[in-house]
């Protein structure tokens, strides 16, 4: 694993998303170019992440609500991260239930399969994180109605 210090900083002025800029020798030496999953540890927590660039010739990663308080960080404060490559993080377990629904939907279908990892493992997250029936049958079409809607605005730009 490859280890270095960095701080939580905002991407842009938004403030939306809190990232930690990777190293340029870091990435280099994980063989990084555009889009990269990796995995590692910040401040010893486990963390499963795509590398992303930030358009100007530096990388970095997302750090989430729930990371920051597994590590108890905020904005500003100084992790250290241990990373490598991660050949799993691609692969996306969908509830049976869901992918018949998407079998009998192939525009939500074709939209799904175009999604990156980080889009497939929110939908898997949203399918399965309520319990009730009811709560899983409204979340299936809602689902489908977010990946239909993002066929069409795809289609649209196209």
């Amino acid at each position: 694993m490859l280890r270095f210090e960095s701080s939580i900083t905002n991407f842009n002025e938004n403030g939306i998303w809190k990232i930690v800029m990777v190293p340029p020798e870091v990435v280099e030496a994980l063989g990084a170019k555009t889009r990269f999953d990796v995995r590692g540890l910040i401040d010893g927590v486990p963390f499963q992440r795509t590398l992303l660039s930030d358009g100007h010739g530096g990388y970095f990663i997302v750090t989430n609500a729930d990371m920051r308080r597994r590590i108890g960080k905020g904005l500003g404060s100084p992790v250290i991260v241990e990373m490598e490559p991660d050949e799993t993080y691609k692969v996306v377990e969908l509830p049976d239930y869901f992918e018949e629904e998407l079998d009998q939907n192939p525009v939500a279908k074709a939209a799904y399969e175009k999604c990156p990892p980080s889009s497939k493992r929110w939908i898997a997250q949203y399918l399965t994180e309520v319990k009730s029936l009811d709560a899983k049958a409204n979340r299936v079409v809602k689902a489908l109605e977010i990946l239909e809607t993002w066929a069409a605005r795809h289609k649209n730009k196209g």
